[in-house]
């Protein structure tokens, strides 16, 4: 029994290496906009998830970086209308990045929008541990930063 309780133990801290979050105080925000609240990093085996939570869901912009050690670093952006669409994409320094699978979820009950990647989409599956450098928002229509985040540092590949 002692040995299974063991297992369970360094399975848990195993699964909880591969989240990061990082929180940022309400009200920060330079204008009007989505005001981040919270942000969190999963690194999972095959999928990276990334959520950003905020005071109230809004129309903006929502971008939230990713980078791997010597990999260069990624942007998944969401940008949100006032009718609850929303348009949604990858960029690295290149441009946009074509991904099967990326997908960005808003969900108004929890005030958040949710970022999922396939593991293969970036850097071609060849990575171990991520970081997030910054996560912020713009305004509805572009231009200047609304609220800044982050970072989250060092997350482990699940």
């Amino acid at each position: 029994a002692g040995i299974a309780s063991a297992l369970v133990l360094s399975g848990a801290s195993v699964a909880s290496a591969a989240v990061g979050s990082t929180t940022d105080p309400a009200g920060d925000n330079a204008g009007p906009g989505l005001d981040i609240v919270s942000a969190s990093l999963d690194n999972g085996a095959d999928l990276l998830t990334a959520t950003m939570t905020f005071r109230k869901v809004r129309s903006g912009e929502a971008i939230f970086a990713v980078k791997a050690k010597d990999l260069g670093g990624l942007r998944l952006v969401s940008l949100r209308d006032a009718d609850g669409s929303s348009r949604d994409f990858m960029l690295d320094r290149k441009g946009r990045v074509t991904c099967d699978g990326f997908a960005a979820t808003w969900d108004e009950m929890a005030l958040s929008v949710t970022f999922v990647v396939p593991a293969t989409c970036l850097w071609s599956g060849n990575y171990q541990n991520v970081r997030s450098p910054w996560i912020l928002t713009e305004g509805a229509n572009g231009g200047s930063d609304v609220d800044l985040a982050g970072p989250i540092k060092n997350v482990a590949r699940g």
